[in-house]
């Protein structure tokens, strides 16, 4: 045989009031007596159509949960006494948990966890996105002057109005200190929950020092790049165990580094060597010169990019 289980008493709140919770009490008889608290717990919650995670109310206006369980033997002396008392809190679901497909929508299996009522396990549910903002300082690379420099390119002439170009003084020499800008940088804040806090450790070590590798949610390639992934501590809902997890990446024009391609010396072409730059005087130059991709001078500014973040698919991120 079976066991078998009959309410004795209901307390708390209508069933139909999902906003609170309801207590009903069973009583379970067994026949032979359960081996354990576990055996007793499981012909129970057959017997009673109730699930570790969920009971899908069929003649409710609404769906109600099990969110406690309890039970210990009638007559506590007796181990494998044959008759317990279960009480089992119900209530809603927790804020946020997701409607599962319907198994079996009709309400032929109102126990079972796959019955279409809500998913219970919170590392299923789809992640919520967000976006801040940091400010953070960048240097300045070009810019375009607002008057004309009679002698801003030195003795090749002068610099004209609205020439964008590098910082230079009227005689077309480098600045010596980097003039910089406050940069107001969008970062992309993806919350999810994890089974494990393992998850977010393997996280991290696969996507730090990467940018993605593919176009994702309108952002091109190589746009993206990982920041960390941090745990906001252990959570326990309903009996289940998993911790919600923060995900940042940093929104850029490029992940790629943009630097200015100049020098003291250049290729000469002529002797076939290094020789280095000077001026109209025939003296070293106190700033760097603008050099083309093959190392000889350059009239105009050049610039260098390398990539020194690997590329990594983000869409698990997402």
């Amino acid at each position: 045989m079976a066991a078998t289980a009959t309410i004795v008493d209901y307390g708390g709140s209508s069933a139909a009031d999902y906003r609170d919770t309801i207590e009903i009490e069973y009583e379970v008889g067994y026949d032979p007596a359960p081996n354990d608290y576990f055996d007793a717990l499981a012909q129970f919650q057959q017997a009673a159509s109730v699930s570790r995670r969920a009971r899908y109310v069929t003649n409710e206006p609404v769906d109600i949960y099990a969110l406690s369980i309890q039970g210990k033997p009638l007559d506590p002396r007796n181990t494998k006494s044959n008759r317990w008392g279960w009480r089992v809190q119900f209530g809603p679901p927790p804020a946020g948990a997701p409607i599962k497909a319907d198994g079996g929508g009709d309400g032929s299996n109102p126990g079972g966890e796959e019955s279409g009522g809500y998913n219970m396990l919170p590392w299923e549910w789809a992640p919520e996105y967000n976006i801040e903002y940091y400010d953070s300082d960048r240097p300045i690379r070009t810019a375009k002057n607002v008057v004309t420099f009679p002698r801003g390119y030195g003795a090749a002439g002068q610099r004209p109005f609205g020439t964008d170009t590098v910082l230079t003084n009227t005689l077309g020499e480098r600045l010596d200190e980097t003039q910089m800008a406050i940069d107001r940088r969008p970062v992309l804040v993806i919350s999810r929950n994890y089974q494990n806090l393992s998850d977010i450790v393997d996280l991290n070590e696969k996507f730090v020092d990467t940018a993605n590798s593919t176009e994702l949610q309108g952002f091109g390639v190589r746009t993206l790049r990982y920041q960390l992934t941090e745990s906001t501590g252990r959570r326990v809902d309903n009996g289940v165990t998993y911790w919600p997890g923060v995900t940042r990446i940093l929104v850029e024009k490029t992940t790629d580094l943009i630097i200015d391609n100049v020098g003291y010396e250049y290729w000469d072409e002529a002797k076939g060597e290094l020789a280095p730059a000077k001026d109209s005087e025939g003296n070293r130059v106190a700033a760097p010169i603008y050099l083309k991709l093959d190392g000889t001078p350059s009239d105009v500014r050049t610039w260098i990019a390398y990539r020194y973040l690997e590329e990594e698919d983000y869409t698990e991120l997402f």
